[in-house]
């Protein structure tokens, strides 16, 4: 079952039978837990009709299930940290035949925190005569409309490009999105529109956003602004080793889209060969246009020689990013590019 059906049969008030929520996106997770208590409940009796149980055993689990509902016409069984569905142990056979047969005044969910096992019998079972629902990361596209939606929910517009730049600073975990939307709506009391200078202000940086920024400092041969950039992320706790994958990764990304834009390749060719979101290619282009192609390459050869000085101890983990940022403008320098 994909996400919009469970909130279309919350709609359509046809929620039966036994779920299984799981999934990397806990915020998506909460929500709807939050939205089907909602949807089953309308007399105000949620709480009387609601039981919490921790992997129960066959017998317990039965005995909720079976319990009549009180002034409302379904009781909601929620069960959390289900052993059966995370490989520690199997589900019985009585448990098997179980979902089945839960009553039509009960509406049980297995909740699962991450992933469940879907090779398990339980997770199998669920799907064959219940409703498994898998709460992934969105895609570009709903996270902006998610955004957009949770901002005008709130008093607040913003546009497609505010949302899609929200996302590369702060990154797709839909949890951290919310708080940092509401430290935004926070900061525009007062005011409709939510613009790119507001996240500037306010936004928590990732370490992804923090690369580019460092990346284009280097590209545009400016050692104060990449230097400084650098020992922020640093400061802010930054491993190293992080900032050195994220640089390595962003030239290889350079390089092969300067390869496939001589190729005379489109921009969804590029997109789909590299797996970023569309709004970052023509920023990736840009960084492109700015170098050649010899000196991309030559950055790809300069990290992989740091990576390689690292792992056999010619450099120390501590100066290899700054190392990396020095060989990279001196470089440049030396192709007569020279702001310094």
């Amino acid at each position: 079952m994909e996400r919009h059906e469970l909130e279309q049969a919350m709609e359509s008030g046809s929620l039966q039978g036994v779920y299984l929520f799981d999934g990397t996106e806990e915020y998506l997770k909460q929500e709807a837990m939050q939205k089907l208590r909602h949807a089953l409940f309308t007399q105000g009796m949620g709480d009387l009709n609601t039981t919490n149980l921790t992997s129960p055993d066959t017998d317990t689990l039965k005995a909720a299930c079976e319990t009549v509902p009180f002034l409302e016409d379904k009781r909601l069984v929620i069960v959390e940290e289900e052993q059966a569905l995370t490989g520690r142990r199997e589900a019985d056979e009585e448990l098997l035949e179980y979902m089945k047969a839960v009553p039509e005044t009960c509406v049980l969910v297995y909740y699962c925190r991450g992933k469940a096992d879907t090779r398990r019998k339980l997770a199998k079972r669920i799907a064959q005569c219940g409703h498994a629902v898998t709460f992934s990361a969105m895609s570009e596209a709903e996270l902006n409309a998610w955004i957009r939606s949770v901002f005008e929910n709130s008093g607040r517009k913003c546009s497609v490009d505010v949302a899609n730049e929200l996302v590369f600073m702060a990154g797709n975990d839909a949890m951290h999105l919310r708080q940092e939307m509401e430290k935004l709506i926070a900061l525009t009391e007062g005011r409709k529109q939510i613009v790119r200078e507001d996240l500037e202000n306010i936004t928590t940086r990732n370490v992804e956003y923090a690369s580019w920024e460092l990346v284009n400092a280097v590209v545009d041969r400016d050692r104060t602004k990449a230097l400084k950039k650098l020992h922020d992320m640093l400061s802010n706790g930054e491993a190293s080793m992080m900032i050195l994958a994220m640089l390595s990764r962003q030239y290889r990304q350079m390089q092969m889209a300067s390869i496939m834009n001589y190729e005379h390749r489109n921009i969804q060719e590029i997109q789909k060969a590299l797996g970023i979101p569309s709004f970052l290619v023509n920023r990736l282009m840009a960084q492109v246009r700015n170098l050649n192609g010899n000196r991309i390459r030559k950055g790809v050869e300069l990290c992989k020689k740091v990576e390689l000085d690292l792992k056999t101890g010619c450099l120390n983990e501590a100066g290899a990013v700054e190392t990396l940022i020095l060989k990279l403008l001196l470089m440049d320098e030396a192709d007569g590019a020279g702001k310094a």
